[in-house]
């Protein structure tokens, strides 16, 4: 008969087991929180109060949980923020660096033109001045007038070397004066004859 009553106080229990105390509900919600499970946590603590509404110490870690909870919605809303905040400034920065990286490459731009602009008026001045020289023919006026108004920026801008090639190309211009005259000297004091 010993046996029959230990067997039938184990079939019976496991149902004893079953049937919890609100202290039951807030030991294992607590645990459950303390772990890190703040699902099961809440779910223990919610049942509990569905069977237990007046229970002070299921009431109290139930306003717990719901701090927690607000207090990481809070903090997902900054992380957001600040993620939208930082979004904002990279973009910014990416337009400043755009448009500066645009303003150097327009002045950079200008520069080659401009460089490309004197080096291409220099070529043209001396082709002038190589075919005057192979024509043999004196420098018209406009290139002379043209030399002597040219700005002081454009002669600072010559290298040495186009300084040189300029004096020298003035060089092959000049003609000696001849030291005899050629053919008979006319006597001006003579009258002219008229018949």
């Amino acid at each position: 008969m010993y046996k029959t009553l230990i067997s039938i106080s184990l079939c019976i229990a496991p149902l004893w087991l079953g049937a919890q105390t609100a202290e039951d509900y807030f030991h294992g919600g607590a645990q459950s929180y303390i772990w890190g499970k703040d699902q099961e946590a809440k779910t223990n603590i919610i049942t509990g109060l569905q069977r237990f509404p007046d229970d002070p110490l299921l009431k109290g870690i139930a306003e717990l949980l719901s701090k927690k909870e607000q207090q990481q919605q809070q903090q997902q809303q900054q992380n957001q923020n600040q993620q939208q905040d930082q979004q904002q400034q990279q973009a910014q920065q990416n337009q400043k660096q755009d448009s500066s990286q645009q303003k150097q490459s327009a002045q950079q731009k200008k520069q080659d033109e401009q460089k490309q602009a004197a080096q291409q008026s220099q070529q043209q001045k001396q082709d002038q001045q190589q075919a005057q020289k192979q024509a043999g023919q004196p420098k018209d006026q406009t290139d002379e007038k043209e030399q002597e108004g040219e700005p002081a920026q454009a002669l600072a801008q010559m290298t040495p070397e186009q300084a040189q090639q300029l004096l020298d190309a003035q060089k092959g211009d000049e003609k000696m004066l001849p030291l005899k005259p050629s053919g008979k000297p006319v006597d001006r004091s003579r009258p002219i004859k008229d018949w």
